[in-house]
């Protein structure tokens, strides 16, 4: 189970300056914008006219009320499926076509996510696109429980893995010839020292949570217990354009989906929807449209974390986690929502072809049953598969997700030996890895560590997709971290950014001491 926690006087680091952060927050919420009510004359329904009765709210809804809106702290659970504090970026390039029998990896503008259905993708400099990958013949004898992991390691050089925030920037080429960027110790080093030096550049500064005072609009019925009460709110995002990532104006509303429940109950979470009208920045003018899969809900069937975007035929698809208790059992879903809305309100008036989409496939991405095997919780091992988030190229949708790796490159005891896996020169690799073999505690996450950002290829209709192809993971942190959460892949000027971010309490990196 995951806890709902806010605290003051937590550092986060902020990847990026195009990183903009969402505000959440509505004005009093009504019957007629929680529940489903009938539609007027002058109401427009995408898709379907039929109302989903199941979502309507009780009747002691009218209640102007707020919401918490300071962010989640992570504070540890049962099931360590907390959401991160401490965040890193990545930028990658997508889709570099590799000449024959060569190892070098270029960094010149994408146009595509994909190139002959290969999601190929580098880590890349964010403002020079003209430097070239070094030390071509650099290779890896890293091999996992069932197979040889990799065939080649290829480094970029100084000036391009600078910019990264990263002494060393590696990039495995897999097997089915794919490339996956490995987030190293290095990498997570870095973002320790911007921790302990209060860098102003890649870092939020302290605030006082006494002084925060709650949105309106969360102060709703509960999906669970249909009580009105202040519901905590966490992970958000924003509806958006899966081409752009811009967000979208939806017939004039700009929507946010986001993770709440009551602060009562550990097992509450579930996705509500709120939303304002396009261009409007009072923070009091959002209202709720209650939980996205109506009342009555269950405590052992959680929603968590994902994306939206809009589909052709004007529905919304909403890509999210099922999440089933109290194993925390974890699968990529989507759902279709036909939308009514008026000059007043927008809101789910159906729920249609809700299924699982992904539950691993045990060679690139690490399933229930494996994580099972290995130990379960009681080995100190985490499982992950969520935070589905869909990006559009050429046509073509996909998610990227978090996730474990797979027997591609597997989880090992000796991954503390793996020096591919420090990112830095060799003195440095040999400190870290005397430093980790010193401490029981990060010796112990280093051979359960195998966190993955996932790539997966969408097939079939926009608004009933299955899942057409698996691709080896974008991003992963062997021997160092259990959790890369919440990707969020943003295309700019012929490139895809990639945000994630972790938690370095959960790394093998030690934790930044604040000065």
């Amino acid at each position: 189970m995951r806890k709902k926690l806010y605290k003051a006087g937590k550092i986060w680091v902020a990847g990026a300056a195009t990183v903009a952060a969402i505000s959440m927050g509505v004005s009093s919420v009504s019957a007629d914008t929680v529940g489903n009510t009938t539609t007027t004359d002058t109401e427009t329904l995408s898709k379907t006219t039929d109302v989903n009765t199941d979502t309507t709210a009780p009747s002691d809804v009218n209640k102007e009320t707020t919401v918490n809106s300071t962010t989640p702290d992570a504070t540890t659970t049962e099931a360590n499926q907390e959401k991160a504090t401490d965040s890193t970026t990545k930028t990658v390039d997508a889709n570099k076509e590799t000449t024959d029998d060569k190892e070098t990896t270029s960094v010149d503008d994408t146009k595509s996510a994909t190139t002959d259905d290969k999601a190929n993708v580098a880590a890349v400099s964010s403002d020079d696109s003209s430097k070239k990958v070094a030390d071509k013949n650099a290779a890896t004898d890293a091999t996992t429980d069932d197979k040889k992991a990799t065939t080649s390691v290829v480094t970029l050089d100084d000036s391009v893995s600078k910019d990264l925030n990263s002494k060393t920037t590696l990039v495995t080429k897999n097997d089915d010839g794919t490339s996956t960027t490995n987030m190293t110790y290095a990498n997570l080093k870095d973002v320790a020292d911007n921790i302990a030096n209060l860098n102003s550049d890649t870092s939020v500064p302290y605030f006082n949570a006494d002084a925060i005072k709650n949105l309106p609009a969360m102060a709703t019925a509960d999906a669970q217990s249909g009580e009105v009460q202040d519901l905590d709110v966490w992970d958000s995002w924003a509806l958006q354009d899966a081409k752009t990532g811009v967000t979208a104006n939806y017939h004039g509303y700009n929507i946010v989906f986001a993770l709440a429940g009551s602060p009562k109950e550990d097992n509450d979470q579930h996705i509500y929807m709120l939303y304002t009208k396009n261009g409007d920045t009072a923070i009091n003018n959002w209202k709720n449209a209650g939980p996205v899969f109506g009342f009555n809900a269950l405590w052992d069937k959680q929603q968590w974390s994902g994306s939206a975007t809009v589909n052709d035929d004007d529905s919304i698809q909403l890509f999210y986690t099922k999440t089933d208790q109290p194993r925390t059992v974890q699968r990529l879903s989507t759902a279709n929502l036909s939308m009514a809305y008026t000059d007043t309100e927008v809101r789910v008036a159906k729920v249609s072809d809700d299924h699982e989409l992904f539950t691993g496939d045990e060679e690139h991405y690490q399933t229930l049953q494996q994580w099972i095997d290995a130990g379960y919780y009681d080995t100190g091992d985490n499982f992950t598969l969520r935070d589905p988030h869909v990006i559009e190229v050429d046509g073509e949708r996909y998610l990227t997700f978090e996730s474990n790796t797979g027997t591609e490159n597997y989880q090992s005891d000796d991954a503390v030996d793996n020096m591919d896996y420090y990112g830095g020169t060799d003195e440095f690799n040999q400190t870290a890895r005397e430093t980790t073999l010193a401490n029981a505690d990060k010796l112990k996450f280093s051979k359960k560590a195998n966190g993955a950002i996932g790539l997966v290829k969408l097939t079939g209709q926009q608004n009933n997709p299955t899942i057409g192809q698996i691709y080896s993971p974008l991003l992963a942190a062997n021997g160092i971290t259990d959790e890369i959460e919440r990707a969020n892949i943003v295309p700019l000027n012929g490139k895809f950014y990639l945000f994630t971010d972790t938690r370095l309490s959960k790394s093998v990196v030690p934790t930044a001491v604040l000065v």
